[in-house]
């Protein structure tokens, strides 16, 4: 892993001229600018969703008994997906004291047919799994999780070809590329989306970058994208058949890279699938109720124009522990905004500072009551920790 790349006091403005604008084109702007990052995002959120609160298991039968026994099962493979402990919990994790009760977070349920006998489907409810995980000190990456874009290039006969979000027309095997990366990351809880891959992506990245490992370009052509967080996949077909990968998980300015294979596809994928996903649960994690109803102000210059807010807000509401951004003042190049948080502030900041979009600019900092233009005067009127960064992504 690379290393990380890590006062003037302002005074408090009402938004006027193109900031007040602002704060009413807000919404609208910030569609507009995240449509290209949201092709595919919201089908990839929703499938993970679905694939992190419900669990099919094998049931010995339709009694409340064997149904207890299934709910247990189904309960210890949702905490293995949430906490990236794939090959089983250990005997003494804190997450086994929920098993005594698994029954009472379980939503719904419904039998199904399998191919090796009866089988059953457990939805549970997401938020008494939290809070439970919350009280044993249990650090999670749950079913709220923001898509990670993937780059893949695929080799096969001598060929190279990129995966995009439409991939009609390509040959069978590429195909079938595509949609074990799908199946695997489902499997695993990682929600992926695909670049376009028009003529602007074709033009920042070739198979020889993504295969090589420059994570320069993988960088540079997210951006569009609105993702800091993102995942390089080169996987080549050898002559006699088998498979192998290169891999690398880019989060800000950090950066990991590992090879799997040769072996079938599936099991390529798969391998590499395992690590990304207790990575990112280790780099995601935290404890439930950690951090509920804290935030954080920032003071971001260098925001020149509404291309650029556009995409600042864009990144702000991907960073993990983000709840909600709010804009809380504009004036000139200069934009502040408070974080309602989900997880402490510590890790909200730690992943600001690991930011390739974001540097630190102390002089900006400082503790201070903004103006609220949200009418929110009576819930949140302690002072927050503020931070200034210049805006370097656009």
């Amino acid at each position: 892993m690379t290393g990380i790349r890590q006062t003037r006091r302002a005074r408090p403005v009402r938004p006027c001229g193109w900031g007040r604008a602002l704060r009413w084109l807000l919404p609208v702007l910030a569609l507009l600018g995240g449509m290209v990052m949201a092709v595919g995002s919201a089908a990839a959120s929703e499938s993970i969703e679905q694939r992190l609160l419900s669990v099919e298991v094998d049931v010995a039968g339709r009694s409340a008994e064997a149904r207890r026994g299934a709910a247990v099962d189904a309960l210890e493979r949702l905490l293995e997906l949430w906490t990236g402990e794939y090959t089983g919990l250990a005997e003494d994790h804190p997450g086994r004291a929920l098993f005594a009760e698994a029954e009472r977070f379980i939503e719904g349920y419904r039998y199904v047919s399998g191919d090796a006998g009866l089988r059953i489907e457990l939805r549970f409810d997401g938020a008494a799994v939290r809070g439970a995980l919350g009280e044993q000190g249990v650090a999670v990456w749950d079913h709220r999780r923001r898509p990670l874009l993937l780059w893949a290039g695929i080799e096969v006969d001598g060929e190279r070809f990129l995966l995009g979000s439409h991939a009609e027309g390509q040959p069978q095997a590429v195909a079938e590329a595509a949609a074990v990366l799908r199946e695997q990351s489902r499997e695993y809880g990682l929600p992926l989306i695909l670049p376009l891959l028009d003529l602007e992506d074709r033009g920042q990245v070739r198979f020889s970058d993504i295969w090589g490992g420059f994570d320069d370009r993988l960088r540079e052509a997210s951006i569009r994208y609105g993702q800091t967080t993102l995942i390089g996949a080169g996987l080549r077909q050898t002559s006699a058949g088998a498979w192998r990968g290169r891999w690398q998980a880019i989060i800000g300015e950090d950066q990991i890279t590992y090879q799997t294979g040769p072996g079938s596809l599936e099991a390529v994928v798969g391998a590499a699938f395992a690590q990304l996903g207790s990575y990112f649960v280790e780099r995601f994690a935290g404890v439930p109720g950690e951090g509920a109803g804290e935030r954080l102000q920032l003071t971001i210059a260098g925001v020149e124009g509404l291309a650029d807010y556009a995409t600042l807000i864009s990144y702000l509401r991907g960073v993990a522990g983000v709840e909600r951004v709010l804009v809380r003042q504009a004036a000139g190049e200069e934009l502040t905004v408070e974080l309602r948080l989900a997880q402490s502030p510590e890790r909200v900041v730690g992943a600001l500072e690991r930011s390739v979009y974001l540097a630190r600019e102390p002089g900006l900092d400082e503790r201070s009551e903004l103006p609220d233009e949200y009418g929110e005067h009576t819930e949140h009127k302690e002072r927050a920790e503020m931070r200034g960064y210049r805006w370097r992504g656009g």
